[in-house]
């Protein structure tokens, strides 16, 4: 299998995990966004500029990974070929 294959797939898991956790933090009044390293969290009552601070970041990545999927399916060998 190629890249063809692999990058749609990997980004649709990007945009559905995404999207999950921004879906997640809706819901639960915490939106967090977990990394190795360091973990973003924010409560919407108490911390409302880091909730959606973080709210902004996962939409982002979000919208960007559902545009790359897009992308991909109608432009499989880039714009310029």
């Amino acid at each position: 299998m190629s890249e063809d294959i692999y990058g749609p797939i990997i980004t649709i898991l990007c945009t559905g995990l995404f999207g999950y956790l921004l879906v997640r933090g809706f819901s639960s009044g915490v939106m967090t966004f977990e990394q190795p390293v360091v973990k973003f969290s924010g409560r919407r009552k108490d911390q409302p500029l880091r909730f959606w601070a973080i709210a902004a970041l996962l939409s982002f990545l979000t919208a960007a990974s559902a545009v790359a999927t897009i992308g991909q399916f109608f432009f499989p060998n880039g714009i310029g070929g």
